[in-house]
């Protein structure tokens, strides 16, 4: 498991709640923050680079026969 990989501290049965080491904590913000940050502005570069005219829409409708 990738948190595993900054220290992460599985809880179990004898503590339910450990105290997560800093390299952690900082992994889940940057997994929680930056990473899904990235991923919308790649979705949006390909969005941007893909414009959907109305002509288009309606074209790729009749390719999938859908009214």
């Amino acid at each position: 498991q990738v948190f595993e990989l900054v220290g992460y501290i599985n809880p179990t049965a004898e503590i339910a709640l450990p105290v997560q080491p800093e390299t952690a904590v900082f992994a889940i913000r940057i997994f929680m923050s930056i990473v899904p940050a990235v991923l919308l502005l790649a979705a949006i570069a390909f969005a941007w680079k893909y414009p959907l005219t109305r002509e288009k829409h309606l074209s790729l409708l009749e390719q999938l026969d859908i009214n």
